[in-house]
């Protein structure tokens, strides 16, 4: 995958999320959540670091590219709510060093953040 620029300014965040696969709709899920933290955020997209990136056999990044059955969603947590958005994975790569969180994952949100979701996510 490429390295694509965010086509806007991202804030460094450092909050908790997670990403897992579920059906077209959201409402099933299709894999169990792979827990990492968020690197950083815009309106638009978000950059995660995680641990791994493949569970129960499934890849997060290029399941959802080879299947209409697989949807990619990343979990992010407001306060004492969660967000669970659809995304859609532009980029990704593995730290060479021995980092606890190797994988770095750039995601494009189908639908864009409210600027008071981001405003909560970066807890300001």
């Amino acid at each position: 995958m490429t390295n694509e620029q965010p086509r806007e300014h991202r804030f460094p965040c450092q909050g908790e999320a997670a990403l897992f696969l579920s059906d077209k709709n959201g409402h099933t899920s299709m894999s169990r959540r792979l827990h990492g933290r968020l690197v950083d955020i815009s309106c638009h997209g978000a950059s995660l670091a995680l641990a791994e990136i493949i569970t129960e056999r499934l890849h997060l990044i290029y399941t959802p590219m080879e299947s209409d059955r697989y949807h990619l969603r990343l979990v992010l947590h407001m306060e004492e709510a969660e967000l669970i958005l659809p995304v859609q994975a532009i980029w990704f790569n593995k730290k060479i060093n021995h980092e606890e969180l190797p994988f770095r994952i750039g995601l494009k949100f189908l639908e864009p953040l409210t600027s008071e979701q981001l405003k909560k996510i970066q807890g300001v």
